[in-house]
C-alpha cells in the first residue's frame, strides 16, 4: 500500500517512470518499495459517439496521510509524467482508506 490506478497513459510510460516513481514515493512516505501497487486501466472513454484517450489520471488508494506529505506525493506523481512527456491536464486523486477496513491475509490494519 499505496495502490496507484493510472487511466490515459501508455503503458510504455509508465514502464518508464515506474521504478524512479516508486523510489522517490516510497522515501516520501517512509515505507518500503515493495508496499507499491501500480496499476494501468485501460478502459476505453466514451463522449459523443466517440472513444477518447482521457487525459492522465491517477487515483491513489492509500491510508491518510498530513496535507503536505499528500501535496508532495501528487506532484511526485505529476513531475514523473511531465518528465516522461505528458503536456496534457493531469489529475491526481486520492482515496482514503481506513486501516480497521483493509485486511491483508485475512487480519486488519
Amino acid at each position: 500500500m499505496p495502490h496507484l490506478r493510472f487511466r490515459g497513459v501508455d503503458e510504455a510510460t509508465l514502464c518508464a517512470i515506474s521504478q524512479p516513481l516508486v523510489d522517490q514515493l516510497a522515501a516520501l512516505v517512509t515505507t518500503s518499495r515493495d508496499n507499491f501497487t501500480l496499476e494501468l486501466l485501460t478502459n476505453p472513454f466514451v463522449f459523443d459517439g466517440q472513444r477518447l484517450m482521457p487525459e492522465p489520471m491517477v487515483q491513489v488508494l492509500w491510508f491518510p496521510r498530513p496535507q503536505e506529505v499528500q501535496d508532495r506525493f501528487a506532484q511526485l506523481i505529476t513531475d514523473a509524467l511531465r518528465h516522461a512527456g505528458e503536456a496534457r491536464d493531469i489529475a491526481v486523486f486520492f482515496m482514503a482508506l481506513t486501516p480497521n477496513a483493509y485486511y491483508d491475509n485475512g487480519i486488519h490494519y
